[in-house]
């Protein structure tokens, strides 16, 4: 593997799982989508959309509040392993790093290089002269993608602009976009989360390209290209074909490790076949059952949302400045005034506080999101998991 370029999007899974990277040459620089997916469509027409937008200065407001002015959008990185140096790609085309690559650093070696394309990347100039930080931005429409400060991907392009623009921070956002509403899930990364990063982000490339390969299951699973190679994955579907239905589950001590990985396999195969069975009902119907139930959607009542940035003014004269971290809700709220002790008190202050800000219109009323059922006779739940959809 030592002439393969490695993409950013294999960084998740490499970071998981190294024998990802080793069981098949050239397939770490993969990017291995489920063809023709719902969610990898939606995705993709998001992320153009944005871009079309942004070339036009016709961004939605609610994309718009979470840029920073001057960001450039789809912007490419390159970073040398062996060199420590990260630089810009404005020239790649496409997925085409090495291309563009050769043309500003024609002596790096494909196998020192990992390059990639962020959605967003931008400077926060709000907290005062000589304290920018870079901002990275990710645009997602499926599900839920965990703490953007432990995404191996997102935390790549941070340290590269870091890296290429001479800071030592960075604000890393990952940006849910759920019809015509949008929201972030932010984390802050510090000069010593950089180089925790590049240290480890180090020392997985040089096991990949060392052949060390240490198997671990896990949703990174879904889309490796080398699972069929692999003996931990196989031996999970095997005990999993193999289990009679209703048998009991005995975990010894030389099938512990296994049983766990087990799980985690299984919890990854149930959450997506929730996902399945709820675009099948979505579009086709409910799906009636041998024993005259119906699998069906059902719609939780609505629930009350917060525009933070509407709510800020009336919630900082109020002194709860502690309810508000780039969004806020009830919760935070209910939470700010329990330390302020309110005389008469937290539920009445809390109703006068969501009654002054409905009047504001920093509340709007967000769709109850809709879970599968299983409606009739003896029914019983099949509720989808947090996805946070």
């Amino acid at each position: 593997m030592s002439d393969q370029l490695i993409t950013a999007s294999a960084l998740p899974r490499l970071f998981a799982c190294t024998a990802s990277g080793v069981y098949l040459p050239g397939a770490v620089d993969k990017l291995i989508e489920l063809a023709g997916s719902t969610v990898s469509e939606r995705g993709r027409k998001a992320h153009e959309d944005i871009e079309a937008d942004a070339e036009l200065g016709q961004l939605d407001e609610a994309v718009a509040k979470f840029i920073p002015d001057g960001s450039k959008h789809e912007f490419a990185f390159a970073y040398n392993v062996a060199t420590g140096e990260a630089i810009p790609l404005p020239n790649a085309v496409g997925r085409a790093y090495w291309a563009a690559v050769q043309e500003v650093r024609p002596t790096w070696l494909a196998g020192d290089i990992i390059a990639g394309r962020a959605d967003v990347i931008g400077v926060d100039k709000s907290r005062g002269e000589g304290t920018d930080r870079m901002v990275v931005i990710d645009w997602k429409t499926g599900r839920n993608v965990g703490a953007p400060g432990s995404n191996a991907q997102l935390l790549f392009y941070a340290m590269c602009a870091a890296r290429a623009y001479g800071t030592d921070e960075a604000l890393v956002r990952v940006v849910y976009l759920r019809g015509e509403t949008a929201y972030p899930s932010d984390a802050d990364v510090g000069f010593f989360d950089l180089e925790a990063y590049e240290a480890k982000l180090r020392a997985v490339v040089s096991m990949v390209r060392a052949g060390e390969a240490v198997e671990k299951a896990g949703d990174h699973c879904r889309y490796c290209p080398v699972k069929t190679n692999c003996k931990t994955f196989g031996a999970i579907e095997l005990a999993a074909k193999s289990m009679p239905v209703g048998a009991e589950i005995v975990v010894t001590p030389d099938t512990r490790a296994l049983a766990a990985a087990s799980l985690e396999m299984m919890e990854s195969y149930v959450r997506r076949l929730k996902e399945a069975l709820h675009r099948d009902v979505y579009s086709n119907g409910p799906i009636p059952m041998a024993d005259g139930r119906v699998l069906t959607l059902h719609r939780a009542k609505p629930r009350e949302k917060i525009d933070a940035l509407a709510a800020l003014p009336l919630l900082t004269s109020r002194g709860l400045l502690d309810a508000i971290d780039y969004s806020t809700s009830k919760t935070a709220i209910s939470r700010a005034l329990k330390a302020q002790k309110p005389v008469g008190g937290v539920a009445a202050a809390e109703r006068a506080v969501i009654g002054e800000l409905r009047n504001i219109g920093a509340v709007t009323l967000a769709a109850g999101s809709e879970t599968l059922k299983f409606m009739g006779a003896a029914a019983s739940e099949l509720t989808e998991g947090n996805d946070n959809e």
